[in-house]
């Protein structure tokens, strides 16, 4: 069958070092999206830094507003 693939990791599954990362920031207890929230609260920090802070961690905390149209049209 020559063509099509057989065997092998499933898509979506982790590997090993995706694991070994996501274990090493879970037990940190220190999310990325801490950090950049802890800069953006921090007042002592430059306006400018602050500020890239909150834009990189907005999408995470946020949704779209284009997400949030598509949802309400879908639900009506």
């Amino acid at each position: 069958m020559k063509g099509k693939k057989t065997g092998g990791r499933r898509p979506g599954s982790r590997n090993k070092a995706t694991i070994a990362r996501e274990s090493a920031i879970a037990g940190s207890g220190f999310s990325p999206l801490d950090y950049m929230l802890a800069v953006m609260r921090d007042e002592t920090a430059d306006s400018a830094r602050r500020d890239r802070m909150a834009q990189a961690a907005a999408p995470f905390v946020h949704p779209k507003i284009a997400a949030m149209e598509l949802a309400k049209a879908a639900s009506v």
